[in-house]
C-alpha cells in the first residue's frame, strides 16, 4: 500500500476512534446529535450477539421509511436487494468473527458493495466502513464513508479490498506474537540484519535468531517476503 493510502486509511480510522469516544448512550436522541456532528455518509449500530440492527442514523431511516418499531423488519426486508451478496456476505463472516475475538480495542476495516439512497433502484456504491464494539451503545458501533470516483480507483481499491482480507484472515496469527517479536519483526522488514537488531535492542545476536524462528513458526511462512507482506499489512513498516 502506498504511503498516502496508509495515511487516508490512519485518518479515517483515527477519526473513528475519537467518534467512537463521544457516544454518550445507547439512545437514539444521543446517536442523531452524533451523527449530525460527523462528516461520515452513513452511521449504524448492530447487537453484538446476533448482529440484528439496533440503530440506524436519520438519513437511512428516512430514505428507507423506517422507525425505532420496524426498523428490523424493513431492514431485512430490503437488505439483498441493496448489496452485492457475495461482498455482504464476506463482511457478514468478518463481523461475526470480529466480534468473537472480543477485543474491545480493536478496530475492524472492510469494504461494503451497497445501495443505502432512497432510491431502491439506484446502482451499488462503494463504502469504506469502521467498526468497533461500543459499550455506551450496546452495539458494533460504525461508521460508513462513500468511496467516490471508483471507477478512476478501481485497482487501488480492489488491492485494499485484498489487503483487508489478508488482515482479516490472519489477525488471530499476528496477534501471537509478542511485543518483542513484532518489534524484531519490524526491524528485519526495515531491512536490518540479525546482527544490527541485536545490536539496536542490546540483546544477543541467538536471541534474534531465536526471535525471527519464532515469528516464522507463529505465521506458519517459511519465506521472508512472506514477513514483509505481514508487516505491511499490518502496518508495521
Amino acid at each position: 500500500m502506498e504511503s498516502k493510502d496508509k495515511e487516508l486509511v490512519n485518518l479515517h480510522r483515527t477519526f473513528f476512534w475519537q467518534s467512537e469516544k463521544f457516544i454518550k448512550s445507547e439512545r437514539w436522541d444521543d446517536l442523531d446529535a452524533l451523527y449530525e456532528t460527523l462528516p461520515a455518509d452513513h452511521m449504524h449500530v448492530h447487537d453484538a450477539v446476533n448482529m440484528g440492527i439496533l440503530y440506524f442514523d436519520p438519513d437511512i431511516r428516512r430514505g428507507f421509511k423506517m422507525d425505532k418499531e420496524n426498523i428490523g423488519e424493513v431492514f431485512n426486508a430490503e437488505l439483498m436487494n441493496r448489496v452485492d451478496p457475495e461482498n455482504y456476505q464476506r463482511n457478514v463472516q468478518f463481523a461475526v468473527d470480529f466480534m468473537t475475538r472480543d477485543n474491545k480495542q480493536e478496530i475492524g476495516v472492510m469494504f461494503q458493495h451497497m445501495n443505502m439512497s432512497p432510491d431502491p433502484d439506484a446502482d451499488l456504491e462503494w463504502y469504506v466502513s469502521f467498526m468497533k464494539y461500543s459499550e455506551n451503545a450496546k452495539g458494533l458501533f460504525t461508521l460508513d464513508f462513500k468511496i467516490r470516483f471508483l471507477d478512476k480507483y478501481q485497482n487501488k481499491f480492489m488491492k485494499l479490498i485484498a489487503l483487508d482480507e489478508f488482515v482479516h484472515n490472519n489477525m488471530n496469527k499476528f496477534q501471537e506474537l509478542t511485543a518483542r517479536e513484532v518489534e524484531v519483526m519490524t526491524l528485519l522488514a526495515k531491512g536490518l540484519s540479525n546482527q544490527e537488531i541485536a545490536d539496536q535492542l542490546s540483546i544477543a545476536r541467538f536471541t534474534v535468531d531465536t526471535h525471527r524462528k519464532n515469528i516464522m513458526n507463529k505465521l506458519e511462512i517459511k519465506r521472508f517476503v512472506d514477513l514483509i507482506r505481514f508487516a505491511e499489512a499490518f502496518d508495521l513498516v
